[in-house]
């Protein structure tokens, strides 16, 4: 039978003072999610820059295809960028439409990943496969390894979401790079 689930979120703020650089901070995303999997009542935890219909930073990102805009800055696309931890979306109940989520290969040192929303993948691609597109973000290059599904609550605005608006084009960038 099917049992519902209950999603809790919280935030939390890294200060600077103790976490001064990206390897400190990634360490304690660790240890933090590392301490709530061991709680008996979690099937999954993930973090993320803004939780879904919570208010918080939602950063915009120009992005572009680098196959079809080639070497031209034209061509680019607005989405929210959520830089995300590799289990996120199964804490979420997002459903993986193609190609794979994050996983334990994608490090500091290794090849810039990124996964994308549903509406940002038709808006760039339209029928195309995405998986294996090179995407330039911010001068960045990140291959495309997944696709998601659309989650409403994403609005691009610091105010949240909400059910009465479509959702956003999401890139999702996993947090360990």
């Amino acid at each position: 039978g099917f049992e519902p689930s209950g999603v809790t979120t919280a935030r939390v703020s890294v200060p600077p003072a103790k976490y001064p650089d990206a390897a400190a901070t990634l360490a304690f995303h660790r240890t933090l999610l590392g301490s709530l999997e061991t709680l008996p009542s979690v099937q999954a935890v993930g973090l993320m820059t803004s939780a879904p219909f919570a208010p918080g930073v939602r950063r915009g990102v120009a992005l572009r295809d680098r196959a079809v805009a080639g070497a031209s800055s034209e061509g680019s696309t607005a989405a929210v960028e959520q830089v995300v931890s590799r289990d996120i979306f199964r804490a979420l109940g997002m459903k993986l439409l193609t190609g794979r989520a994050f996983g334990p290969q994608d490090q500091p040192g290794s090849p810039l990943v990124a996964i994308v929303s549903e509406r940002l993948a038709r808006r760039l691609w339209t029928s195309a496969d995405p998986i294996g597109r090179v995407l330039e973000v911010e001068g960045r290059i990140h291959e495309v390894v997944g696709v998601v599904g659309d989650i409403r609550g994403s609005e691009g605005t610091a105010r949240g979401g909400g059910l009465d608006r479509d959702p956003s084009a999401v890139l999702y960038l996993p947090s360990a790079q």
